[in-house]
């Protein structure tokens, strides 16, 4: 590689400061020999069976240029046309193992290259990087497939152990590139895409490339770029052939599964070309090749350090006014998971002057943060000259759980206290206002609320079930109350009923439930926290309480399912007419749960199951058709429509009333 890149660029030298594979997936990086850059550090990630060898996943390679950061993803995501939410899975789990860590306790180690700091002016050939996937995915469905095992992939390539460890959206700018498998939507006839795609006819796929679909829906790549795709689908070809497509099997139509996207957070990186390499004849796959043009930073240092002395210096000056202390500047909150946390960090402000000064804590706008202390005041003066903060972390709303389950927000800010007093010049009095900053950090669990239902049927071994085990355990649970006539409907003169029937009014009388669902989840997590603990666990090692209150486990059992990243049932197969006519509803039940998907079907059958069973015993519960019809709809339909009045949520009472009472479909 080095010597074809010597003949490419006659009037250049590279060579290579890294380079990485997991199975088929390489990644290498060139760099012009005249040119130096620093902190070069490589990861694995896998993700493939089990969750982590490697026959899926990706490798990365971060570097500093200047005072740019860069990071490059190589990755070879989830096969086959119907996985997308595999793929969006591979993409969220390399994110999440993908961790490089700090240079000085790298260095020497196996996997880490480190050159040392110079300045240099880029140009758009001083750096390369070139990637490449083997694919699996063409075996025989019968044939096995044998997993190299990898001697050399510590853990601590895939979990971060320091704080200053970085992580693949830390950089500055990120390049993505590598076989990630998405296709064109399974709307679109296999026939047609051979057609179209042999008949250049493309903008018709590329609107429906899966990529393209999921990125406009923010599920993944957020904030990533990719130029425009103009070239001809880069699989599945005959290998050995130009341009000659492989029809032998239909459910592999042709697709722009190669792609590269980049991600910049400042308009510092230029597309320059974007285009496969179709005279490359030895894969069923065209590779793809982007050539950009970056500008990184270079930071004038000597100003720099100006700057800071005289701040420094200004800090000094008001070192003799009226200032706080704190009694430490980072706050550790440790393992912070869904519900109450449990882990209070005491920070003392102290007055150490004896003139009077008025605080303020600054707006940190992190919903999950709750900051108290012990005073009304916000004046500190000789009588009074310390006061004692609280800080703790809280989520108890899916939704945010849900971003940190994805790796879309961290437990990590910064608390700013001001500090104001007045200065006195001769007899003119200066109000002053100096800064006092608190470090607050904490690592995220991941949590069962707001998780995706695939990820839930998904084992630790990668053994998939066809239910959550979260939610058979709550039906087991409740199974041995099915006969207590107020387990779903309590009574709301009850101590208990008093918090459901909050609930339920709330939905009446509102048409978007989304934050009354998120209080009723907020409610549970205070009434019953042993109980969320016990769901809240993806291993299933912690039994449910059981001194847990009946109807607080049903109430669990519908937060739970609310909080669902997606709803058990979809409101694009909602009926937008009254069925009424036996016919029509026996044909309407048959086509909404042939369009579940696969995990969605599980559930609501499991869960109709579930209801059957109530029914059975009506004369006790005094539970009929239409309360379960109703339960049903609490626990199934997307929160936009779950009011009681709303209408489409009227409309599909008749089909799970139908549902219940059917003998068969």
């Amino acid at each position: 590689l080095e010597f074809s890149l010597s003949q490419v660029f006659a009037m250049a030298t590279y060579e290579v400061i890294a380079q990485r594979h997991l199975v088929g997936v390489f990644l290498c990086i060139f760099k012009l020999i005249s040119c130096e850059c620093s902190e070069v550090a490589s990861c694995v990630a896998g993700c493939g069976v089990m969750g982590m060898l490697g026959n899926k996943g990706g490798v990365s390679v971060r570097m500093r240029f200047e005072d740019t950061t860069i990071c490059f993803v190589c990755a070879h995501m989830a096969a086959h046309r119907e996985n997308v939410a595999g793929r969006n899975a591979d993409f969220r789990a390399i994110l999440a193992k993908t961790a490089f860590e700090p240079s000085s306790s790298s260095s020497g180690s196996s996997n880490t290259v480190m050159y040392n700091d110079s300045t240099f002016h880029p140009s758009l050939n001083n750096a390369l990087f070139l990637g490449s996937t083997w694919r699996d995915e063409d075996l025989d469905d019968d044939a096995d497939l044998e997993l190299e095992t990898f001697s050399n992939i510590d853990d601590d390539d895939a979990v971060a152990t320091n704080e200053t460890t970085w992580r693949i959206l830390d950089h500055d700018i990120v390049f993505w590139l590598g076989d990630l498998n998405y296709r064109i939507h399974e709307s679109v006839d296999a026939v047609d895409c051979f057609e179209m795609a042999e008949s250049l006819d493309l903008g018709f796929l590329i609107e429906r490339d899966q990529l393209n679909l999921e990125r406009s829906a923010g599920r993944v790549f957020r904030d990533f770029h990719e130029g425009a795709v103009n070239f001809p689908v880069t699989y599945k070809y005959q290998p050995g052939t130009l341009n000659e497509l492989t029809k032998k099997n239909f459910k592999r139509p042709p697709a722009w599964c190669d792609r590269v996207l980049w991600r910049t957070l400042a308009n510092d990186v230029r597309l320059i070309e974007y285009t496969s390499a179709s005279t490359l004849l030895q894969s069923d796959h065209k590779p793809v090749r982007a050539v950009f043009q970056v500008q990184v930073r270079n930071i004038d240092w000597p100003s720099r350090d100006r700057a800071l002395r005289h701040a420094t210096l200004e800090l000094s000056r008001l070192s003799s006014s009226p200032t706080l202390s704190l009694s430490i500047s980072t706050i550790d909150l440790g393992p912070v998971y869904f519900g109450l946390h449990k882990k209070n960090v005491a920070v003392k402000l102290k007055l150490s002057s004896q003139k009077p000064v008025l605080w303020r804590l600054s707006s940190h706008r992190k919903s999950w943060l709750k900051v108290t202390w012990t005073s009304d005041m916000n004046i500190l003066g000789p009588d009074n000259p310390t006061i004692e903060l609280t800080v703790r972390a809280e989520i108890t709303n899916a939704q945010l759980a849900r971003r940190f389950n994805d790796g879309l927000d961290t437990i990590r800010t910064n608390l700013v206290i001001h500090e104001y007093f007045y200065e006195y010049d001769g007899e003119q009095r200066i109000p002053q206002v100096k800064d006092h900053y608190l470090h607050v950090e904490g690592k995220w669990i991941d949590s069962v609320f707001g998780a995706r239902l695939d990820d839930l049927c998904r084992l630790p071994t990668g053994a998939t079930l066809g239910v959550p085990p979260q939610l058979w355990r709550i039906l087991d649970a409740l199974f041995q109350f099915r006969t207590l006539p107020d387990l779903f409907f309590p009574a709301a003169a009850s101590r208990v009923g008093e918090d459901i029937y909050f609930f339920r009014d709330s939905i009446a009388t509102t048409r978007n439930n989304t934050n009354q669902q998120q209080i009723w989840l907020q409610r549970i997590v205070h009434k019953a926290p042993d109980l969320v603990e016990a769901l809240d666990d993806f291993s299933n090692s912690k039994e449910i309480p059981v001194n847990v209150h009946p109807q607080h486990l049903a109430a669990a059992l519908i937060a739970f399912l609310n909080a669902l990243a997606t709803p058990i049932i979809p409101i694009s197969l909602l009926p937008t007419t009254d069925i009424q006519d036996p016919a029509e509803l026996q044909a309407f039940t048959r086509d909404l749960l042939q369009r579940l998907p696969a995990a969605n079907y599980n559930v609501f059958i499991y869960l109709c199951s579930f209801a059957r069973q109530l029914f059975k015993d009506k004369e006790h519960n005094q539970l009929n058709p239409s309360k379960l019809a109703s339960l049903l709809a609490d626990a199934c339909l997307p929160p936009e429509v779950i009011a009681v009045e709303h209408p489409q949520r009227l409309l599909i009472l008749p089909v799970f009333t139908y549902l219940l009472t059917t003998r068969t479909l």
